[in-house]
């Protein structure tokens, strides 16, 4: 009669699914319980925070009344937070649209950029000076804006003049 050759043993390769699970299960429980508390009265809730605090040994340092009295004295805090909290967001808003019309005005090839200028930025008819301050403020941060642009930069400015019938004074314009 032949031998009877037993099964070999499977390597212990399985070992972590137990611990796994268990912590699974602990980790149901634990979101079962914060759900509950979620949907139940205060007085549940209180049976439920002792029971936490009788499982882990957790002591409380403060009171409730410590814990009022410093909530109080940080609510003006906040409140000045959150004015500030909203300026923050009311400024964000501003920079957004003040950076999306500068992207409709800059249209950017391989070798250039080109700004595209208001069309409020002219000049007085038959004139060769800008009168307007806000234009010349505006004009002004443009220049600033060319010193960063390397040296081997071309700039080139183009623009149209008014269409009045003194030919003279329209190449004082160009000069």
């Amino acid at each position: 009669m032949a031998k009877k050759h037993k099964c070999p043993e499977c390597p212990a390769g399985e070992k972590w699914a137990v611990p796994y699970a268990d912590f699974l299960s602990l980790l149901l429980a634990l979101f079962i319980a914060l759900w509950a508390i979620s949907k139940t009265n205060p007085a549940k809730v209180e049976a439920l925070k002792t029971e936490f605090v009788k499982i882990f040994d957790y002591t409380s340092t403060q009171t409730v009344k410590e814990e009022s009295k410093t909530q109080e004295k940080y609510k003006g805090a906040a409140k000045e937070e959150s004015d500030e909290l909203k300026s923050l967001k009311q400024m964000t808003m501003t920079q957004q649209e003040t950076i999306k019309r500068l992207q409709a005005a800059l249209d950017q090839s391989d070798n250039q950029v080109a700004l595209n200028l208001p069309s409020k930025v002219e000049f007085e008819r038959g004139s060769a000076q800008i009168v307007s301050a806000d234009i010349q403020d505006y004009l002004k941060r443009m220049a600033e804006l060319t010193t960063y642009l390397p040296p081997q930069a071309k700039i080139e400015i183009r623009g149209y003049t008014d269409n009045s019938d003194s030919i003279i004074r329209s190449y004082e314009l160009a000069y």
